[in-house]
């Protein structure tokens, strides 16, 4: 057998008989190796931010090209790379996935691979901002993405401990601050509460800071007028 062969690629073989002082050649057979299909794990984790479906392939010699499908319908070219992440899923979401290798002449689906979207914990984030009526106040505006099955969300600070709950489906949450909490930093984190169990977010630290700089005093003008004085002009 001939393990080097790319696949849906023609060759031609023959075999040479030796003898003592003597040889001699068989016919020569052309065939074409077949176009072999990848073989497809796919599996639902939490690494982006909310889930995703992460898929492998191993590489198939001669192939130029695969092409992942979810649900029978074409999603996306991954180039000759052997790896693709599924971002556009749903939470605790079931999906099929499979891979078609394209060859010169000819292609080959893989086996089709199931998969579940994870319940992923909150991404959290954290702005500083400034009250518009009054921009000496800071407040703390908090944003997180949604955890399937949430009915609410606990918003912490590390020094001041727990600040309130939101009800699901809403993502987000100011804390608004005093002008001496300016220059000082704030850690948070959000507990998404299911039914089950809670997922906690990541920890997310910001800086307030709202301070008014003192007002610069303004350019000296100068107004100069002619006037009429004793008959002359000044």
């Amino acid at each position: 057998s001939d393990a080097t062969a790319d696949g849906n690629a023609t060759y031609a073989y023959k075999v040479t008989a030796a003898w003592p002082g003597e040889t001699k050649d068989s016919n020569i057979q052309n065939i074409t190796s077949p176009a072999c299909p990848p073989t497809l794990t796919a599996g639902g984790d939490c690494s982006a931010p909310g889930a995703e479906v992460s898929l492998t392939w191993n590489a198939m010699p001669g192939a130029t090209e695969y092409q992942v499908f979810k649900g029978g319908a074409f999603l996306a070219s991954a180039g000759a790379g052997t790896s693709y992440a599924d971002k556009a899923v749903i939470q605790k979401n079931s999906y099929t996935y499979f891979i078609r290798a394209l060859y010169p002449t000819a292609s080959a689906d893989s086996n089709n691979a199931p998969a579940t979207a994870p319940r992923c914990p909150p991404v959290l984030s954290a702005q500083n901002t400034c009250n518009p009526s009054n921009p000496t106040l800071p407040e703390i505006k908090l944003l997180w993405t949604s955890t399937a099955d949430a009915s609410s969300y606990d918003v912490y600070e590390a020094l001041r401990g727990f600040l309130g709950p939101v009800s699901a489906p809403v993502t987000a949450f100011v804390d608004y601050l005093s002008s001496t909490d300016n220059d000082r930093t704030f850690t948070y984190r959000v507990d998404a509460k299911g039914v089950f169990s809670t997922l906690t977010s990541n920890e997310a630290t910001v800086t307030a800071n709202c301070s008014v700089a003192a007002i610069p005093s303004p350019d000296p003008v100068l107004r100069a007028d002619a006037v009429c004085s004793a008959g002359d002009s000044q």
